[in-house]
Parts: C-alpha cells; sequence; structure tokens
C-alpha cells in the first residue's frame, strides 16, 4: 500500500527577554501619545505562504478572464489542481500552525502593552510582566502540538 507523506511546518512564538526601564519609559510615552501603537513586530502571512498567494491570484484571474474566453479556462482548473495538492501536502496544516503563532505572539504583545499602560513604574511592570510571562507559558504548554511529519494510506 503506498504511503503519503504530509510535511507541515510548525510555528512557535518565543517571548523576547523582559523591557529594559528606558525601554519601558520610551513605550509608557509612545502610548500615552499613541494608545492605538502596535508594539508587536510586523509578520506577513502572505510572505509566508507567497505560492499559496499566486495560486490564488492565477485562480481568480483565471476565472475572470475565462469569462471573456472560454478557451481559457484551463487556468483556474490547473491553479485549482495546484493549490488543492498543496493544501492537501501540508500547506492547510502549515498556515492553522502560522495562525497559532500569530494569536500567541499578539496575546502576548497586547498583554504586554496592557502591563505597560497600566503600571505605575518599572518595578510594577516587571511584577506584571512575570505574571503574563507564566500565565502565557501555561497556555502555551497545554496545548496540543501538530506533529510535522504523518503518514496517509
Amino acid at each position: 500500500m503506498a504511503t503519503v507523506s504530509v510535511i507541515a511546518k510548525n510555528y512557535g512564538f518565543k517571548k523576547p527577554p523582559l523591557l529594559s526601564e528606558g525601554e519601558f519609559k520610551s513605550f509608557k510615552q509612545i502610548f500615552q501619545m499613541e494608545p492605538a501603537y502596535n508594539m508587536a513586530p510586523q509578520i506577513g502571512f502572505w510572505n509566508e505562504f507567497a505560492f499559496e498567494k499566486w495560486c490564488l491570484i492565477a485562480f481568480f484571474c483565471g476565472l475572470l478572464v475565462s469569462l471573456i474566453w472560454n478557451a481559457l479556462i484551463f487556468i483556474p482548473g490547473i491553479s485549482f489542481v495546484i493549490l488543492f495538492s498543496a493544501m492537501l501536502s501540508g500547506s492547510a496544516e502549515s498556515m492553522w500552525n502560522y495562525r497559532s503563532f500569530l494569536h500567541a505572539k499578539n496575546r502576548y504583545y497586547e498583554g504586554l502593552k496592557q502591563a505597560i499602560i497600566s503600571s505605575i513604574g518599572y518595578d510594577d511592570f516587571r511584577n506584571q510582566a512575570t505574571r503574563l510571562f507564566l500565565y502565557n507559558q501555561i497556555v502555551i504548554q497545554a496545548t496540543p502540538q501538530i506533529k510535522p511529519l504523518r503518514s496517509m494510506s
């Protein structure tokens, strides 16, 4: 019986070291002037999954072009087959893992932002940030991990 290996990337968020007192004061001033400021580093989802992005673009552009000229109906068909096979070969699982990584990163930085805003001084911030770090560590450990390699029969 044939076996198909599905390889999916696992993404994990590693928390940065605790902010120094100078960084804390800088962020405290930034949040006073710009409360909507996002301190989380920006990571592009479609930069990570560029192949899937271009398959989707080819699929939808091919659909539009095939409405004008029926002879080009093979373009969205080929794009769909390639995209579907990529999803079966682990791309969908990688996307789900990446989404979980982004959620953990954003949750951490939002908690860090709230700790900076609500703290009175640096010592108070350190206590809040330590509690935040321990809480997120427990939540991440309790989350089931998806295995990077599995076989389908």
